[in-house]
């Protein structure tokens, strides 16, 4: 979004002022620090005058002056340390103001978001494709507060190359970030029906045996994940639809912004096909897209159901003797 848009008042006009918020703070920081700095000069300056004064005069001070002087020494040392701890109070404060602000900077977008969800669903454009495995790359790259990382929700057929994506999802989950994958159960009947559509060349056996590796492949990764949740606050769920498949569909939830993005499936594979890109703040379309990705993981198959499944068992036993081969 616009940052004059952000910058924007509540009347809905522009901010006019030619300044921005961090120029504005860091303006009120030189103001605090020129008048803290003027009030214990200026208190420095009178008790040493008074003190100079009294011990120059010929006479020596008088009892009125050394009790002036010894009353109001302290005062003016309590009131600079006052004015100091006042000083790293606020800054303090303001720090933490800061990060809520920095963390938040984003809600005039929202609101944007659900204005524009109201007048046509929240619908952003055509996008060539999510790139996924990039947006788990991007993510994996940055450090997070505990509970501020994303949130990634995927439903697809079949994901192609699962052992690429199980390393980016990883990495990514270790930075903390939650995803939750829905894909195809082996034993889905709609499995030979897609490979007539978009596979013709593929055996039933080497396609159905795709979904069997792929299955392998993300529950080993959701029990090696389920160790550091505690202490990285990240999430892998995986879970296999045996039911009717749908489009596919990627939801990326950062702070306030959802996006959306839903393909195809026709007579080729779904990364060869546009997406539909959508962006709310979880209203809208990309509201009707989470909760039905979240229908579909209560009624599907979980790795921990899965991982007993015989054909996997074979499978896994398979992979175990060609490596001792």
């Amino acid at each position: 979004m616009d940052k004059k848009k952000l910058l924007s008042n509540k009347n809905g006009t522009e901010d006019k002022s030619g300044i921005d918020p961090p120029e504005k703070q860091k303006l009120g920081f030189l103001s605090n620090i020129w008048v803290l700095i003027s009030t214990v000069t200026l208190v420095s300056l009178v008790t040493a005058a008074l003190r100079f004064f009294a011990e120059k005069s010929p006479n020596g001070s008088s009892a009125i002056e050394q009790f002036f002087l010894g009353f109001f020494e302290p005062i003016a040392i309590g009131i600079s340390v006052s004015f100091i701890f006042f000083y790293v109070q606020n800054k303090l404060k303001a720090d933490e103001l800061s990060k809520h602000f920095s963390r938040y900077e984003n809600v005039f977008a929202a609101a944007e978001l659900l204005q524009s969800s109201r007048e046509n669903n929240g619908l952003a454009g055509i996008v060539p494709s999510p790139e996924e495995e990039n947006i788990f790359e991007e993510f994996s790259r940055r450090s997070y507060q505990p509970g501020t990382a994303p949130t990634i929700w995927w439903m697809n057929f079949r994901i192609e190359k699962y052992d690429t994506f199980k390393d980016s999802i990883e990495r990514f989950v270790k930075q903390g970030g939650h995803v939750h994958v829905v894909t195809t159960h082996h034993r889905n009947p709609n499995i030979n029906f897609r490979r007539e559509e978009a596979y013709p060349e593929k055996s039933v056996s080497d396609y159905e045996q795709h979904f069997r590796m792929q299955a392998r492949t993300f529950i080993k990764l959701e029990n090696s994940l389920r160790p550091i949740e505690d202490r990285s606050a990240g999430k892998f769920r995986v879970y296999f639809n045996e039911g009717t498949p749908a489009i596919p569909i990627f939801i990326v939830k950062d702070d306030l912004d959802y996006r959306a993005y839903t393909g195809y499936y026709l007579n080729e594979i779904s990364g060869k096909l546009p997406y539909v890109y959508w962006e709310t703040a979880a209203e809208g379309m990309v509201g009707k897209l989470r909760d039905y990705v979240e229908f579909k993981m209560s009624t599907c198959v979980s790795a921990s159901e899965m991982e007993n499944d015989p054909d996997i068992v074979q499978a896994e036993a398979e992979i175990e003797s060609q490596g001792t081969l």
